[in-house]
C-alpha cells in the first residue's frame, strides 16, 4: 500500500504539524513528550515555540537525525518503544517524580503501533492532572487501505471522491518502503484511551486548500472537501486545562 501522505513534507507542514500544534495550544515553558518523533519535524517546531521537549523514538538512527536537525532547541532525545510495557513503566516511574508532562503527542505515529493498550494504560501517569494527549493519524475513514481516490468527469466538471470498500476489519499491512500499518476504525482508535479515563475534548479533520496541487489528478492536495488526516486531543482528569 502506498501512502505518501505520511511522509510528505508538504503534508507535515500544511496539515499534520499545524493540526498538532493547534490541539496542543502550547504555553511555554510547558513540558512535552513526543512519541515516535522520527526525524524531529514536530519536536523542532515545539522547541522553537519555547516548549521543553523530550523527543523519543524506537530508532536510534532517526533520533540521531532529529538531534542533528534540532540541535539545542529540543531538550533531550531518548530511545523508547511505545509498545514495550517495561520501557513505559521505567519512563512513568521517572516522570511521576517530576509531576508529569503537560502534554504527550504522537504525530502520525499511532498506526505504526501494533497495540495501543500499553500506551493508553500509562498515559495517566505520564500526564499532569489536566494534561493533554494529542495525536494525528491518517484518517481511518478516508485514508486507509480500504479506501481509494477516484476521478470522474460529470457534465464537464471534474469530481473527486473517495470510495470506501472496507473499514471495520482491515488486516495489518506494510506501507510501501516504510513501516507496518495497523488500521483501526475510530471506535478502536479511541477506546483504549477512553478506557484509561482520558476525556476527548478536541477533534480536527484538516484538508488541503488546493493551492498546492501536487502531482497527479488524484493527489490528496487536490481533495479539498475530504480530510486525509484526523487529529484529536484527550485530557487527563483531576485538573483543569485552560487552553482554547
Amino acid at each position: 500500500m502506498k501512502t505518501p501522505l505520511e511522509h510528505s513534507l508538504c503534508a507535515h507542514t500544511t496539515l499534520t504539524t499545524p493540526t498538532a500544534l493547534r490541539l496542543l495550544n502550547l504555553r511555554p515553558p510547558e513540558s512535552v513528550l513526543e512519541l515516535s518523533c522520527s526525524t524531529g519535524h514536530l519536536s523542532l517546531a515545539m522547541g522553537k515555540l519555547g516548549a521543553k521537549v523530550l523527543a523519543t523514538d524506537s530508532s536510534r538512527a532517526l533520533l540521531d537525525l532529529a538531534e542533528e536537525r534540532a540541535g539545542e532547541v529540543v531538550a533531550s532525545f531518548h530511545t523508547l518503544d511505545v509498545t514495550s510495557i517495561p520501557q513505559l513503566e521505567v519512563l512513568a516511574g521517572t516522570v511521576e517524580k517530576a509531576a508529569g508532562f503537560d502534554a504527550v503527542v504522537a504525530n502520525m505515529a499511532l498506526t505504526g503501533f501494533e497495540t495501543l493498550e500499553p500506551l493508553a494504560a500509562v498515559l495517566p501517569r505520564l500526564l499532569r492532572p489536566g494534561g493533554r494527549f494529542v495525536a494525528t493519524v491518517m484518517h481511518p475513514s478516508f485514508n486507509s487501505p480500504g479506501a481509494h481516490r477516484t476521478l470522474q468527469v460529470r457534465d464537464g466538471s471534474t469530481v473527486r471522491s473517495v470510495c470506501v470498500g472496507r473499514y471495520m476489519d482491515i488486516p495489518p499491512q506494510v506501507v510501501e518502503g516504510q513501516q507496518d500499518y495497523f488500521h483501526r476504525p475510530l471506535e478502536e482508535l479511541l477506546r483504549p484511551f477512553l478506557a484509561a479515563g482520558l476525556v476527548l475534548d478536541g477533534l480536527e479533520e484538516p484538508v488541503f486548500t488546493g493551492e498546492d496541487v501536487g502531482e497527479g489528478e488524484v493527489s490528496w492536495m487536490r481533495f479539498t472537501q475530504i480530510p486525509p488526516v484526523l487529529g484529536f486531543r484527550m485530557r487527563r482528569g483531576g485538573g483543569r486545562y485552560n487552553g482554547e
